[in-house]
């Protein structure tokens, strides 16, 4: 069994930017964010983005084609290979894979047979929170985005994902 880093991207690699992301030249990944997932990678993590996303969107803006843009942009410039697991519906429909529910998370469990109770979730949400605890994973960080209601947790706290992942690897 692997141990595996999971996150979502919004928050931890890049900012959404205040009109929505429409273009590639919109998406601005965060400072230090590719040298820590590298960081992880050679400390023997396997890279998970979870993550819900909008579909096609009005007006031919086909928000899918610009997220996969950004999939490539990141595996270009990571050493370890970096999987993407996104949920497409519509919050009212009834799936198990929409966050905080467990769906993507037990699907990259399954076909990589991941180690959940040696693996950290970088979460940057009560969503990717509730996740990380309902499937186990055994490790949860919170990254600081300013967004988030972090009250009632005593789960640690870093203001970006290069410090989480420096404590880490140097705790």
């Amino acid at each position: 069994m692997i141990k595996a880093a999971f996150m979502g991207r919004n928050g931890t690699l890049h900012n959404m930017p205040k009109a929505g992301l429409l273009n590639l030249a919109d998406f601005h990944i965060l400072p230090d964010t590719i040298p820590a997932l590298n960081i992880l990678g050679m400390n023997g993590y396997m890279l998970n983005i979870v993550t819900n996303e909008k579909g096609p969107q009005p007006g031919g803006h086909d928000y899918l084609n610009l997220v996969h843009q950004i999939e490539n942009w990141i595996r270009d410039m990571v050493y370890r290979p970096i999987f993407f697991r996104y949920c497409h519906h519509h919050h009212a429909k009834k799936c198990d894979c929409r966050l905080p529910k467990t769906g993507l998370i037990k699907a990259l469990q399954k076909e990589h047979d991941i180690d959940l109770s040696e693996s950290i979730m970088f979460a940057t949400s009560v969503q990717e929170i509730k996740a990380a605890e309902d499937a186990g994973i055994g490790n949860i960080i919170r990254i600081n985005t300013g967004k988030a209601d972090w009250k009632d947790s005593d789960l640690p706290l870093y203001n970006s994902l290069i410090d989480a992942v420096k404590e880490l690897m140097n705790g």
